[in-house]
């Protein structure tokens, strides 16, 4: 994973990049910088304060707001197995001194229901705020056995407790080379179904569904310290914000994205751009049924801080069957990127294509084009709800641990929700479902997208 942030000299920048390394089955994650483009690289740091193991999945962003405090801060953020036999850990580190310290932190996961104390952790995303804090977010499966063995493994629906997403505020001070953290608090919780516990038959991959909501959510901070989080559940893409710093959090559903070639779409795996006045989410649809399903890509815009939208449209006109390369390969690979460009407008967004019948990386540059004063967004009628998923067949359980029950063949009934790890904290009741806006002010997609370098 690779980020940009200022130089150590003024006028200069710094390219970051993050990967495992080391021996098979006790990776680290390392940081290495280059001052010219990649070129040539220097080691800066490797994680081995915390137990390293065979796999690992990371975020890492520079805090690139010239007024900011901790201007040209990196931090990165990492799971790791914090105890073989329970569950996962969240670790997030910062420099900032351009990677030449680092200061670390635990992140504690959120209180987990009565008997489910085994937690698989995973999918964290960091952002950067304005008034120099940052936040990570991140998945928590609350399980009743846990296995390092098989982290994948979920056991079956009586092994599982709650699919919940929490978010923490980060503080560091880099005079003093000391990263703290805030309370995690329970952002939203998602109903215990198939599809977003990756069971969905037609999304499978090879240990992982493509619509599973951990591997790709998106988390930004406008000018206004509005923290805006991202999540996908049940085919439709949820929109939490706070004004709070995280402490609680309102609900709202992004619009659902139009039908292609007659069917009917289902959203998943956004990613989140925020620039001066707007916030774009970048998705993937896909249809919501049929033997042959299809998937594309779309953007959506909104210009008041996401109480209406203007989309979801299409970035293009290429659609791709899954059914070629999801046995094979995950999908169009676990996670999307999407960066606004200098001039404040543009958005690039790369991601995951099968159109080929492969796995490929594609990039697509999308034009926002803001309101004009005589002509603002007009809220529409609220739409009507989305009907609930096509039911799938009931997937065939995987083994189950042997600590754990056999697991039944349909979902047990949702569990009392438990209160957030901070108990001033607890999130915003979830209203209906926004309005759209209509047609006008658009993010206007390029033509056609070109392979990315």
């Amino acid at each position: 994973m690779l980020a940009w942030g200022p130089g150590p000299r003024a006028g200069t920048a710094r390219l970051y990049y993050t990967a495992m390394g080391g021996e098979p089955g006790n990776y680290h994650f390392v940081v290495s910088y280059s001052d010219n483009e990649g070129r040539t690289w220097r080691q800066g740091f490797v994680a081995d304060h915390t137990r390293g193991w065979f796999g690992g999945y990371e975020d890492l962003v520079v805090d690139t707001n010239p007024a900011s405090p901790n201007y040209g801060t990196l931090y990165l953020a990492y799971n790791w197995p914090k105890d073989r036999s329970s569950g996962t850990g969240l670790r997030v580190v910062a420099s900032g001194d351009y990677g030449r310290t680092f200061a670390e932190t635990e992140v504690p996961k959120l209180a987990a229901p009565a008997g489910y104390g085994d937690a698989w952790r995973i999918g964290y995303r960091l952002a950067t705020a304005p008034d120099g804090s940052a936040y990570v977010a991140g998945y928590q499966l609350d399980m009743k056995v846990w296995r390092y063995s098989a982290p994948f493994s979920k056991g079956g629906y009586s092994n599982i407790g709650r699919i919940a997403f929490g978010v923490t505020r980060l503080s560091f001070d880099r005079t003093a080379r000391r990263l703290t953290r805030g309370p995690t608090v329970l952002a939203t919780k998602l109903p215990e179904t198939a599809w977003n516990l990756g069971w969905a038959t037609a999304l499978k991959g090879m240990n992982v569904g493509l619509a599973e909501p951990c591997w790709a959510t998106g988390m930004v901070v406008d000018q206004d310290g509005r923290i805006h989080f991202a999540v996908a559940a049940d085919g439709r893409i949820r929109i939490l914000t706070s004004d709070d710093r995280g402490r609680t959090w309102r609900l709202r559903y992004l619009p659902q994205a139009p039908a292609a070639g007659g069917r009917a779409q289902r959203s998943m795996r956004p990613e989140l751009v925020v620039g001066d006045g707007f916030v774009a989410v970048l998705f993937h649809t896909v249809d919501a049924s049929g033997t042959s399903r299809t998937a594309g890509n779309a953007v959506a815009v909104s210009f008041d801080g996401g109480a209406t939208w203007v989309g979801p449209r299409p970035v293009n006109g290429h659609r791709w069957r899954i059914g070629p390369i999801i046995a094979t390969y995950n999908g169009p690979g676990l996670r999307d990127r999407a960066v606004l460009l200098a001039d404040g407008w543009t958005i690039y967004f790369a991601y995951g294509d099968g159109r080929d019948g492969l796995t490929a990386a594609f990039g697509a540059r999308i034009r926002v084009t803001p309101p004009t004063p005589e002509a603002p967004p007009t809220p529409t009628p609220e739409p009507t709800p989305a009907p609930p998923p096509t039911p799938e067949a009931p997937p065939t359980p995987e083994p189950a641990p042997a600590e754990s029950p056999d697991p039944v063949a349909n979902p047990a009934p949702e569990p009392t929700p438990s209160p957030a790890a901070d108990p001033t904290a607890s999130p915003a009741p979830e209203p209906a479902d926004t309005p759209t806006s209509t047609p006008g002010p658009s993010a206007s997609p390029a033509p056609d997208p070109t392979p990315a370098p």
